[in-house]
């Protein structure tokens, strides 16, 4: 039993992305990791939430409302995969689908306590991808399971190169799944608690990090505390995204702006302000 993220296609099942503008749209096609899903035996239980086209970190939109945290449902699944997260850890499907340009895999896991992975750009294909979108090589489709090993499984079904898509990598003959109890190889690790740009840390976060450091350090890695320049890479990572959504929905605009999120459509006019 799979879910899948509301964001990709899947052939006869009403796809919404989050958004009243596709609220009624039913596609003719499946995603190309859908086909695969299914091509392996996998049975799809149905769509999982999104916040409208992904956009942010909390999963609710006008159509369906609020995902709350399965453990708590006073607390906020994360997003934009939340939908996923708490279909996993909820006991609905032991795998589902989710997509991650800027933590939508990841931070759900988080929140919810599932396992999520975002895999290496090109490694995963998407298939029917957007034609014009500045955040296109950010953007991946990965799992989100309850063990390490259900991961390793959903993505040997889902990896491999498609034709239609450029960025798709070659076949590395490589099975995640047979691999999963290889002793890895010597790494050397860099870690920060900062990223060079937040101002403030929350200590249980702190914590959590340094004792995963610490892991690195017992397993014999070279661990060492990463030192960025002077740089705020959230400015360069909002700039991109506010553009791709201002360039994205700017048709949609006139005739849907009462209907969509009302920060999404204050995304889309900022985007639309910037200059190159």
């Amino acid at each position: 039993p799979t879910s899948i993220k509301d964001l990709m296609p899947v052939k006869g099942v009403r796809t919404t992305y989050g958004s009243k503008i596709f609220e009624n749209f039913i596609p003719e096609d499946d995603d190309i990791t859908v086909k695969r899903l299914k091509n392996a035996g996998c049975v799809i239980l149905g769509k999982t939430n999104t916040p409208e086209f992904g956009f942010k970190g909390v999963t609710d939109n006008q159509i369906f409302g609020v995902t709350p945290n399965p453990w708590n449902l006073e607390r906020t699944s994360g997003g934009s995969s939340g939908g996923a997260a708490a279909s996993v850890v909820s006991g609905m499907g032991p795998l589902a689908q989710g997509s991650d340009g800027g933590g939508s895999i990841r931070h759900p896991a988080c929140f919810c306590g599932a396992y999520g992975l975002k895999p290496s750009f090109g490694r995963v294909p998407i298939y029917p991808r957007k034609k014009t979108s500045v955040i296109n090589t950010l953007s991946v489709v990965g799992p989100i399971v309850r063990y390490v090993s259900d991961a390793a499984l959903m993505l040997d079904v889902m990896k491999g190169p498609f034709e239609g898509d450029r960025y798709s990598l070659p076949e590395d003959n490589t099975s995640y799944l047979e691999y999963i109890d290889e002793k890895p190889n010597k790494l050397k690790i860099g870690y920060s608690l900062d990223l060079g740009f937040a101002k403030v840390v929350e200590k249980e976060v702190e914590k959590v990090v340094i004792n995963s450091v610490q892991k690195f350090v017992e397993f014999g890695w070279d661990v060492e505390e990463v030192k960025f320049r002077d740089f705020d890479p959230s400015q360069a990572f909002e700039t991109h995204w506010l553009i791709d959504y201002g360039y994205g929905l700017e048709s949609y605009l006139q005739e849907w702006k009462e209907k969509m999120d009302p920060v999404l459509v204050l995304f889309t006019r900022l985007g639309l302000q910037l200059k190159a």
